[in-house]
């Protein structure tokens, strides 16, 4: 071993070449404290060579709380045992740009200062970066984790990028912080993730990714736009209480089971021309910008119930195979209802402060509007009604155009037109 000596961190201080020899001997490499001096480049090993042209490393390694000062170079090394470079801090760049570990990799509270670029990288144990920090880019596009991947507590202070990222095991995101762009798109996540209360500053892009588990995305928090334009999401998705600051677009999407919003938050434009194959429930959600649901399917339930939308709400060419629920909801803007309630339809209690047009709908059941208050135009020309329709108690206080076919009964008791 090389002389130490102790630099100015408190760390003792080794030679890169030392770890460079040991590995090229096969020597396990195990570090405790210490700090790394020189660059660090594996590709200038003479070692075995494997498929894909990676280099074989045999070492068992072991780098804990230890501090890189010079670059990082372990591009196409095939790792055949454990890594665990916990709590390591990497002063420079580091790329693990297309590496293979065999074995559990483990960065839980490491900090990157600089790129972290695992491009192409093959994770077959555990991928473990809980608590971890990256200061710079985080680069995993096109990586693989065949087991579990472990991201919780985790900090991107500048772009995270997963683009065309496989994970074939359990991944947890819950309380991760994304400050730059994040991206996700055309990932495949074969079971269960987790994203809960974690935080998108600048802005994710998810179009095209396929969760084939269960997703939670539950009191997370989105300040730039959101983008989940053709993802599908198999199993459940669970978005409850969440806040989107930001454009959120979910155009094409697909969700396989039931889709829960309840209780969040939409700032700005939200865009859900979406098929919803199981219950879908945005009950007590708020819209504070333009939403639409035009062309949607909802093969469930939906419950809209006590939701507010406060501009404009388009769910014109829309589909609701079960019962659609806006019970005690309120319409600040102009709505637009163009579609078939093959189920029952409740709308009493309702509030639509501007024109409400319902006019080509199709109500194949129980349609209910009883103590609803229209405030200005209401539109119901061409409305079909195979059920019964109740308009109990409703105020009209705009233009009323009823121009419309009722199969069965309509109850109009004790309502007031003012226009």
């Amino acid at each position: 071993m090389a002389e130490d000596s102790e630099g100015k961190t408190g760390l003792i201080e080794i030679p890169a070449s030392e770890i460079l020899d040991k590995i090229k001997k096969g020597e396990h490499v195990e570090y405790d404290h210490v700090r790394v001096v020189g660059d660090l480049d594996i590709s200038k090993l003479e070692l075995p060579i494997c498929e894909n042209n990676r280099k074989i490393v045999i070492s068992n390694i072991k780098l804990i709380m230890c501090s890189f000062k010079g670059t990082s170079n372990f591009q196409f090394i095939n790792f055949e045992k454990q890594v665990d470079l916990s709590g390591t801090q990497f002063e420079e760049n580091v790329s693990f740009s297309g590496s293979r570990f065999n074995g559990t990799a483990t960065f839980n509270k490491s900090r990157f200062i600089g790129k972290a670029v695992f491009c192409a990288s093959h994770f077959e144990g555990d991928a473990e970066f809980r608590q971890s920090h990256f200061e710079g880019e985080a680069n995993f596009m096109g990586s693989h984790f065949q087991r579990d991947t472990y991201f919780a507590l985790s900090q991107f202070k500048k772009d995270a990028i997963f683009k065309g990222s496989q994970f074939e095991g359990l991944n947890l995101f819950n309380n991760s912080k994304f400050s730059g762009k994040t991206t996700f798109s055309v990932s495949h996540f074969n079971k269960d993730v987790d994203f809960s209360q974690s935080h998108f500053k600048g802005g994710a892009n998810f179009i095209g990714t396929r969760f084939s588990g269960n997703i939670l995305f539950t009191e997370s928090h989105y300040e730039g736009n959101l983008d989940f334009t053709g993802t599908h999401f198999e199993g459940l998705a669970d978005f409850r209480g969440s806040k989107f600051k930001g454009e959120t677009i979910f155009m094409g999407s697909h969700f396989g089971r039931e889709a829960n919003f309840k209780g969040s938050q939409f700032e700005e434009n939200a865009y859900f021309s979406s098929d919803f194959e199981g219950s879908t429930n945005f009950i007590e959600s708020q819209f504070k910008g333009k939403i639409t649901f035009h062309g949607s399917h909802f093969k469930g339930d939906a419950d809209f119930s006590q939701s507010q939308f406060k501009q404009d709400a388009d769910l014109s060419g829309s589909n609701f195979e079960e019962s659609a629920n806006f019970i005690d909801s309120q319409f600040k803007g102009k709505t637009t209802f163009r579609e078939f309630f093959k189920g029952d339809a409740f709308f009493n209690k309702a509030n639509f402060e501007k024109e409400a047009n319902f006019s080509g709908s199709h109500f194949g059941k129980l349609a209910v509007f009883s103590e609803s208050s229209f405030k200005e135009d209401a539109i119901f020309v061409a409305s079909l009604f195979d059920g019964p329709a109740n308009f109990d108690e409703s105020q009209f206080k705009g233009k009323t155009i009823f121009y419309w076919l009722i199969q069965r009964t309509c109850s109009l008791q004790r309502i007031s037109f003012r226009g």
